[in-house]
């Protein structure tokens, strides 16, 4: 997955033309005929969208077709909603970055550990879904409703109970770690005083007007409240297709991965960032700032993946991933060029749909 994220990044050095796109939906229309491609699949160039598409169906027994407004979960793409609620809280002097976790976590056996690390998967800590895995109900599967955690709190209780020790000193080192994150949703409801969900509706997403989007308030079986949402499915093989939509983790994994949005509502979230609006340029200067080396020339942020090229900051980008959905968001830092893909099909990840991408832009731009 990782790959595909980043060979598309070299597409935002060409001029997209309607040839470019033309060649690029008619790959993507091949490979959705070949059974490959379940998706919807957004290009912005200077603010502006340049192309929009639809491929698929809704979920895996329904004859409905995605569309551009079709919902998606984001998976691990919310993170960088949660970056921007905790510095929004900062700037109003509510909590600082450097803000050790046991101000709002009393009873956490950890030592040392401030919000930054939570920010940039420096702090060491345990990976909470293995912890709840172990010790919440273990002899029931992941996709037993009967199997279910209604609140974070039993999650700290667990983690905190059984204390798995960090897996590194802390900020010696990157690990991709989902419990932080899911500590600063709850940092944030503690520091403004209200429901992660509230307030991330307050002060994003409605002065966004990003109508769609919301932190998910998922319910077992529950497939109309949110109206033309998709379903998650993944593919044994091509007449075995399971819905992938249940985990017994659903609703405690706010501020890691429980955002639901659509292309649309991205794009407004795009132009936030790339001009002015509700986030600062402070903000956004600490959002897309390389603070912790990963591999090579890629280093992450606040919810960022960050990438130099010749020493230069060029490119942030982010990819999620839960149950049948996989998300992609890739920004070029200069030209304000943007590509967002969301699926509902886990299969997408296998294949190099990106790759071709760019390797269409590269045959246009050697042929004009």
């Amino acid at each position: 997955m990782k790959t595909i994220l980043w060979l598309i990044l070299m597409i935002f050095s060409f001029k997209v033309s309607s040839q470019n796109i033309n060649s690029i939906k008619n790959h993507l229309q091949t490979l959705h005929e070949d059974g490959k491609f379940n998706a919807v699949v957004m290009i912005m160039q200077n603010d502006s969208t340049v192309y929009q598409d639809a491929f698929g169906v809704v979920d895996k027994d329904s004859t409905a077709l995605l569309n551009t407004q079709t919902i998606f979960r984001l998976g691990s793409v919310s993170k960088q909603f949660t970056a921007v609620a905790i510095m929004m809280l900062e700037e109003q002097g509510k909590l600082s970055l450097n803000d050790d976790i046991k101000k709002y976590f009393p009873n956490a056996p950890y030592e040392g550990i401030t919000i930054h690390h939570l920010l940039t998967h420096t702090s060491g800590l345990p990976d909470y879904m293995r912890v709840c895995e172990k010790h919440f109900n273990p002899k029931l599967p992941w996709w037993d409703y009967n199997r279910l955690i209604q609140e974070k709190d039993t999650v700290y209780k667990m983690l905190f109970k059984h204390s798995p020790r960090l897996l590194f000193p802390v900020g010696k080192k990157y690990k991709y770690c989902n419990t932080g994150y899911i500590m600063l949703a709850s940092i944030i409801e503690k520091a403004a005083n209200e429901d992660f969900k509230v307030f991330m509706k307050k002060n994003i997403f409605q002065p966004l007007k990003m109508s769609k989007t919301q932190v998910y308030d998922y319910h077992p079986g529950d497939t109309s409240s949110v109206t033309n949402k998709a379903i998650g499915f993944w593919k044994k093989n091509k007449k075995e297709i399971h819905e992938a939509e249940h985990n017994f983790m659903n609703r405690i994994n706010d501020g890691a991965g429980s955002i639901i949005s659509n292309l649309d509502d991205l794009v407004k979230w795009e132009r936030a960032l790339s001009s002015k609006s509700i986030i600062s340029d402070s903000i956004k200067a600490k959002a897309f700032t390389g603070y912790v080396h990963m591999n090579g020339s890629r280093y992450y942020s606040y919810g960022w993946v960050v990438k130099t090229e010749n020493g230069t900051l060029k490119f942030a980008a982010h990819d999620g991933k839960w149950l049948g959905y996989r998300s992609f968001v890739m920004r070029d830092l200069k030209t304000k060029s943007c590509i967002v893909l969301l699926t509902n099909d886990s299969g997408v990840t296998k294949i190099s749909a990106v790759t071709e991408i760019h390797r269409l832009f590269l045959r246009k731009q050697d042929h004009n």
